[in-house]
């Protein structure tokens, strides 16, 4: 008995098998939810942690105000930060830059002070970069106001970036809020928040510690290291030198330790210097 023999199926034209691949491609390449429904994810995500960061800057804002602030509200306009006679040289800071910058007269030595010799402020704890930050509020409402609001905002900021390092080492809250107490509320700056705000300009260190790490970890290129460094080194030096001396014997000392108790990150390590290098 003679079996049929399926009939051959019409061969479609050229262009209709292009469309019907490109048809293929495209439902493979497609992803299986509204790319829309995904940016609103990722855009919640985000502004799910920027919330909890602005939470906790507000949170150290408000204890560091309780704490060191709020004796300030209720006192005179001539009550300043602190006990003692050191924030007067602070003070008169905050005014010089932004005066000798304004009318051109050179920063780094004054005749204003021990006239008519004068003094070189290059190698005194004349805080630049807290007076510079700071020009716009001193110039509005004065230096003893403006060192005030300086002075309370220095634990707090400490206490907000060390939680920054925290929550991206833990990737929890809680434990982070902690961490960052402890760094920015830690008796060393209660110590110095008696009257020494150069030494209590510490919010940088958690920034630079976590820029280190985020290129070890290969979240950042050597460029990419540099642009993050070098501002933050430049900016400590204009807070306080040894702090910044300290800081990079720090950094240092980290390399080396790292690279004992962490074989695997060894290389790595190694070709950080080239960029740490490049941001000093």
């Amino acid at each position: 008995r003679a079996r049929a023999v399926p009939r051959a199926a019409a061969t479609p034209p050229p262009l209709a098998l292009e469309r019907e691949d490109a048809r293929r491609l495209a439902s493979r390449c497609r992803p299986p939810y509204d790319a829309g429904v995904a940016v609103r994810q990722v855009r919640s995500a985000l502004s799910r942690r920027d919330r909890a960061g602005m939470s906790a800057l507000a949170l150290y804002a408000t204890l560091a105000f309780l704490l060191f602030g709020l004796r300030l509200v209720t006192g005179t306009g001539s009550t300043y930060s602190g006990t003692g006679r050191d924030q007067q040289i602070f003070i008169w800071a905050f005014a010089w830059w932004p005066h000798a910058i304004l009318h051109g007269l050179n920063p780094f030595v004054t005749h204003a002070v021990w006239a008519p010799d004068g003094i070189n402020l290059a190698w005194t704890t004349t805080v630049p970069g807290l007076a510079l930050l700071f020009a716009p509020l001193t110039l509005a409402a004065g230096p003893v106001a403006s060192y005030n609001v300086a002075a309370v905002l220095m634990p707090a900021l400490a206490a907000w970036t060390a939680f920054l390092l925290c929550r991206d080492l833990t990737r929890r809250m809680w434990p982070s809020l902690v961490g960052g107490y402890l760094f920015g509320f830690s008796s060393y700056m209660l110590g110095e928040q008696l009257g020494h705000i150069h030494a209590t300009s510490a919010f940088l260190v958690p920034l630079v510690a976590l820029v280190v790490l985020r290129y070890v970890r290969g979240d950042l290129s050597g460029w990419a290291l540099v642009a993050r460094l070098a501002p933050l080194l430049a900016l400590q030096l204009l807070f306080a030198t040894e702090f910044a001396f300290t800081l990079t014997l720090a950094v240092a000392c980290a390399l080396v330790i790292g690279a004992a108790v962490a074989p695997a990150l060894r290389a790595r390590l190694v070709t950080s210097l080239v960029p740490l290098t490049g941001s000093y």
